[in-house]
């Protein structure tokens, strides 16, 4: 009985759009998605192509899990030098976010512009992004659940909720824009920082007939570095910041890289431990193994906030690949980029 009275709270808190506005979705692997997190990254990168995704699924121990996919990928347009040392990028970023019994799915394609522009030093950039594209959210109104259709002893689904929904579907336009900041002297030693407003346009997300639910912008900063520390230790901190609305979210911690190949390895070979501490809310423990040009990550989610009791700890499992091809792995690349 508790458990299905913490699920129809949290039924309520995601998904009634009178009781709150809207949050997007997160990751706690934030650095494995840069073109995602912020479209100032894109074509930050050695060589032509990169490819990045991840997928999170969490709250499975309270109510139907809430699942996350995006897939991203970007294209460096003149990294063979037609404008000096500095880069451009196309990007694409794909997204599918389902949440709870509701099945409150959205999906999204965004498109992204990024030109960064070299100060002076190799390796030092500025760099400015766009983002825009459209997104697509439906949900199943028959699974939704409303303090109306309770008639003081127990729920009665055929009783009328008085809610008025115009349709189960809706469209909206979405606009963002970041700024970047790296410094990349090898593959082993960069630093990295970037802040990005996201649906800087407010695009309405009701579905009820004559309301309005504008989204909230989203503000990000995140950052981090990558350094040598031991001829095979590299420690790599990581830092995210995030303000959408009434909702805020800080996380931060570091991880340890184990190079496992020689420092000048044409295929770098290297297992990464760690934590993150995301505020008030999970310890994340972290491992990623890289080869070559290919990374695969893995995390999870404890749980240490207030929802401790209904979720026995357990928050969320996520997975995250990327792939970074041509010359992304050469030690003394033409033109050094973090690797995230």
């Amino acid at each position: 009985m508790r458990k299905l009275f913490l699920s129809i709270i949290i039924l309520i808190l995601f998904i009634n759009q009178r009781a709150l506005k809207a949050q997007d979705a997160h990751f706690s692997q934030f650095y494995a998605a840069p073109i995602v997190m912020n479209p100032a990254f894109t074509g930050v990168k050695n060589g032509k192509v990169r490819v990045a995704g991840a997928y999170r699924r969490q709250w499975e121990s309270i109510s139907v899990p809430f699942q996350t996919f995006t897939l991203s990928a970007d294209y460096n347009l003149f990294s063979d030098g037609k404008i000096g040392d500095n880069l451009m990028g196309l990007g694409v970023v794909l997204v599918n976010d389902i949440a709870g019994q509701s099945q409150l799915r959205r999906t999204g394609v965004q498109m992204n512009l990024g030109y960064s522009q070299n100060m002076g030093v190799q390796g030092n950039y500025i760099s400015i992004g766009f983002q825009g594209g459209v997104t697509q959210e439906a949900l199943n109104i028959d699974n939704l659940v409303f303090e109306s259709q309770f008639d003081g002893e127990s729920f009665n689904a055929s009783n009328f909720s008085g809610e008025m929904y115009e349709n189960n579907r809706i469209w909206n336009y979405q606009f963002s824009a970041g700024m970047a900041w790296t410094y990349s002297k090898d593959r082993n030693n960069n630093y990295f920082l970037g802040i990005s407003a996201h649906q800087l346009n407010r695009p309405n997300r009701s579905f009820l007939m004559d309301s309005e639910d504008l989204l909230h912008i989203r503000y990000a900063l995140f950052g981090g570095f990558e350094k040598r520390i031991h001829s095979f230790v590299s420690i790599a901190p990581r830092v995210m910041v995030m303000k959408q609305g009434p909702h805020s979210e800080y996380i931060f911690g570091s991880y340890f890289k184990m190079h496992l190949s020689e420092p000048k390895a044409v295929n770098n070979t290297s297992l990464s431990l760690g934590v993150l501490y995301r505020w008030k809310d999970a310890f994340v423990p972290i491992v990623r193994f890289d080869y070559g040009a290919y990374g695969f990550g893995l995390s999870y989610d404890v749980n240490i906030s207030k929802l401790t009791k209904a979720s026995q700890s357990r928050g969320g499992a996520e997975i995250t690949f990327i792939y970074r091809g041509n010359n992304s792995n050469s030690y003394n690349a033409p033109i050094p980029c973090p690797s995230f």
